[in-house]
């Protein structure tokens, strides 16, 4: 198990109450299928993922399965709920049949009409639209940010994929 100490998931958690970290996975994994059988998707948010610049990874799975749309992932740290709800309101539009793909910017999907971009991207393996989020003053393209933190959100991309 690859955590930090202090780790907050569902699994650490679960294993901290005295389950065995097989048992745990198991759980995950039944909490995982049942979430693609009711829904047609799930999130994991790792908050210590040393293969991202930002060590932060959220990420969907099922949106190809159940939508044919790639999945997302978010890189910058949010807390989990607000990157739920950036996905939750990308998703109801591949519900209603939108598509996505890199390069589009699209609105209505953060707080405060942030709009924000899709750039392609590979979670681990596969290749998902990473959603790029906007600093404070609107800014989503690379080396246009006014906090070079946000310029991590490219750091890990080849200049010709996105």
């Amino acid at each position: 198990m690859n955590h930090k100490e202090k780790c907050e998931c569902e699994t650490c958690n679960d294993v901290a109450a005295g389950m065995t970290y097989e048992e745990a996975m198991i759980k995950r994994k039944e909490w995982e299928n049942n979430c693609l059988k009711e829904v047609g998707w799930f999130a994991h948010y790792v908050g210590d993922d040393k293969n991202y610049p930002t060590e932060f990874n959220a990420h969907t799975h099922g949106l190809v399965e159940k939508y044919n749309h790639q999945d997302l992932q978010i890189v910058v740290p949010l807390p989990p709920a607000v990157c739920h709800g950036i996905f939750w309101n990308i998703i109801k539009r591949i519900e209603k049949g939108e598509k996505f793909k890199s390069g589009d910017v699209i609105s209505d999907i953060a707080e405060n009409d942030y709009k924000t971009k899709f750039v392609n991207a590979w979670e681990n393996d596969r290749p998902v639209l990473r959603v790029i989020i906007p600093d404070k003053d609107h800014n989503l393209d690379r080396g246009k940010f006014t906090s070079e933190f946000f310029d991590l959100q490219y750091a890990d991309l080849d200049p010709d994929y996105e």
